[in-house]
């Protein structure tokens, strides 16, 4: 399978690949919170925290 950045999630969801386990998954949205508090000028920051609500 071949997904580029901007559908690449959503393409591994709709094949049904989900996070290895719960602890997996909280992690990631940790690291991705971090990212964002270190990148606040990213130009997709605010869609990221809207995502994280």
């Amino acid at each position: 399978m071949h997904a580029d950045i901007d559908v690449g999630g959503y393409t591994w969801a709709r094949r049904g690949f989900d996070w290895a386990d719960e602890d997996t998954a909280d992690k990631m949205f940790e690291a991705f919170e971090k990212y964002l508090d270190k990148h606040p000028d990213d130009p997709a920051a605010d869609k990221g925290r809207d995502i994280l609500r």
